[in-house]
């Protein structure tokens, strides 16, 4: 559930955030390549 006062922008931002985290905690080979710059 999402407040209304949160916009589809912001709570994609907050997704793909946690997304990139747990996808780099579980593939940790992953944080040693350079994509784009320090993130995914």
């Amino acid at each position: 559930m999402v407040p209304p006062k949160v916009s589809i922008s912001d709570l994609m931002d907050i997704l793909k955030g946690r997304t990139a985290i747990q996808v780099i905690n579980k593939f940790k080979d992953l944080k040693q390549k350079q994509y784009w710059g320090s993130h995914l």
